[in-house]
């Protein structure tokens, strides 16, 4: 299976900063947050209870092989129907919950521009 690769540097992951992250990552597992409330209710990036139920939902919903080893994380997702949206992210970091957040938030923000209707 081929696969549009992209390997994620610390000076490209997507830290814009906690709370929009924890936000994005809060909508994608479709939490309703309320207009006055932020994202810094949540702790996808440093609880790992909660990035794992991103992972379950990676997997189970959205068919993505999320795989985590040693200190790189990657996800991996093909689309049956249309072999360009075939995509695996890749990150490398001394912290694993680091990695794993920020491969999490580049394939969400990607799975969001690709799925718009």
């Amino acid at each position: 299976m081929n696969y549009i690769n992209i390997f994620i540097t610390q000076k490209q992951k997507k830290m814009k900063n906690k709370n929009e992250n924890n936000k994005l990552i809060a909508e994608f597992m479709g939490l309703e947050i309320k207009p006055n409330e932020c994202g810094r209710l949540f702790r996808y990036h440093k609880e790992w209870g909660w990035i794992m139920s991103v992972v379950e939902k990676l997997e189970s919903e959205i068919g993505a092989e999320v795989t985590i080893k040693r200190m790189q994380c990657e996800i991996a997702y093909k689309d049956s129907l249309n072999p360009k949206k075939n995509v695996k992210f890749t990150m490398a970091s001394g912290i694993k919950i680091n990695a794993l957040n920020a491969v999490i938030l580049n394939f969400i923000e990607w799975h969001n521009e690709n799925n718009k209707k």
